[in-house]
């Protein structure tokens, strides 16, 4: 085979892991989604706020120490940063199941 040639079925390869990476974390997203709605109900119950500051400090210093510790500390700076959109759009979410429905 030619490099040219192994080189694009490398490619391919490559990006069928993504592709299939990417349809675990939807399905991941989903079931955390699917725990968001209920912690939005408890929080809403409990007459929390949707935002918690101690809670998203502690889940980044979570998240940093795991990136450390699997020697992926390289990473941290773009999957946190995803973390962060995830947790933001979390919030997003929850504020827009405690605002009332217009029907």
């Amino acid at each position: 085979m030619r490099p040219m040639r192994t080189l694009k079925v490398k490619l391919a390869d490559l990006r069928e892991v993504v592709d299939s990476v990417d349809g675990q974390i939807l399905l991941l997203l989903l079931d955390r989604y699917d725990a968001i709605q209920e912690i939005s109900e408890v929080k809403a119950k409990l007459g929390k706020n949707v935002l918690d500051p101690k809670r998203e400090a502690t889940q980044e210093a979570r998240l940093t120490a795991l990136l450390e510790r699997r020697g992926k500390g390289c990473h941290a700076k773009p999957v946190l940063k995803i973390f962060q959109d995830i947790r933001g759009a979390s919030r997003e979410f929850q504020a827009s199941l405690r605002e009332p429905t217009t029907t």
